[in-house]
């Protein structure tokens, strides 16, 4: 069984320890592009490129996308989630 964030729309630590990124899904205002990053770390300072699982850009006119995988990704450190872009959010899914 997956878990959710559910919509959130501020840079966050989302989990801590091991786990399986299932999903990604980030959202527009409809007036800016928007970005999603997923980092494999457990403390915000250590997320860097070397532990990057997925970075998603969405065109504003599109307002949504993102990707699922139909094998889930291992982390072993934690989920870190950035978003920029005004008015943007996300949501991300995975398991234990």
């Amino acid at each position: 069984m997956s878990r959710s964030s559910y919509e959130l729309t501020a840079t966050k630590q989302v989990k801590v320890g091991p786990g399986w990124l299932c999903g990604l899904t980030v959202m527009t205002n409809g007036a800016a592009d928007a970005v999603g990053i997923v980092y494999d770390v457990a403390v915000a300072a250590n997320a860097a490129p070397t532990n990057k699982l997925t970075e998603i850009t969405v065109v504003a006119a599109n307002n949504y996308g993102g990707r699922t995988w139909v094998e889930p990704v291992y982390f072993a450190d934690g989920l870190y989630v950035t978003i920029s872009g005004a008015g943007a959010s996300y949501i991300v899914e995975w398991k234990r």
